[in-house]
C-alpha cells in the first residue's frame, strides 16, 4: 500500500493469509510505504502468525517470514556432534549455516547453540515439513480393496441356502 499526504493510522492491523496460501521462509512482503506520506500515527497493535516480524526502515514497513531454524550444519540429516563441532569453530564470527549459523541471523552465537541443543540427536526441524497422513477410513477401504485381490479357494458345491423363517 503506497500512502501520500497526512496519514492517521489507528486500531489493530490483523495480518492472515487466506486461500491455502503459504509463504516460504525469509519472504518479505511489503506492508506500507508510505512513499511521501507523512504519518501522525500508526496501529495500536500489529499482529502476525508466532514468530514473524514487522520491520520499519525509514518510509517502509515490510512483515518478515522466519527463516527455518536448522543446526544440521553438515546436511547429512541429522543434529549431531558433528554439528556442534561446525558451531564451536565458528562461534564469534559471522555466520552462514555451513559455519554454524542456525537461525540465519549472520552471526555464530548461544541462539544457534540452543538451536543446535533442542535439535541434537535428530533430524533438523524445519517449517512447513508436515506431510499428508490419510485418513483411517481411507486406509481402512484400502486395506479392505487389496484384500480382495488375494487368491481365494473354492469352495464347489458345498454351499447350501438356509430358509430365511423354518416351519414349525
Amino acid at each position: 500500500m503506497l500512502l501520500a499526504g497526512s496519514v492517521t493510522l489507528n486500531g489493530t492491523a490483523d495480518i492472515r493469509f487466506t486461500d491455502g496460501f503459504t509463504p516460504e521462509a525469509s519472504d518479505t512482503f511489503q506492508l506500507i510505504d508510505l512513499g511521501t506520506a507523512t504519518l501522525t500515527n500508526w496501529f495500536r497493535q500489529v499482529t502476525v502468525p508466532d514468530g514473524w516480524g514487522v520491520s520499519e526502515t525509514g518510509q517502509l514497513y515490510t512483515i518478515i517470514v522466519p527463516a527455518p531454524e536448522d543446526a544440521d550444519f553438515d546436511d547429512d540429516n541429522l543434529v549431531d556432534g558433528i554439528d556442534f563441532l561446525t558451531w564451536q569453530r565458528g562461534v564469534g564470527g559471522v555466520g552462514t549455516p555451513s559455519t554454524g549459523d542456525a537461525n540465519e541471523d549472520a552471526l555464530v552465537n548461544n541462539d544457534d547453540l540452543t538451536i543446535w541443543q533442542n535439535q541434537y540427536g535428530g533430524p533438523p526441524i524445519v517449517a512447513g515439513s508436515v506431510g499428508t497422513v490419510p485418513e483411517p477410513s481411507s486406509a481402512l477401504i484400502l486395506a479392505l480393496g487389496l484384500a480382495g485381490l488375494l487368491p481365494t479357494r473354492r469352495l464347489g458345491n458345498r454351499s447350501r441356502r438356509l430358509p430365511l423363517f423354518s416351519r414349525p
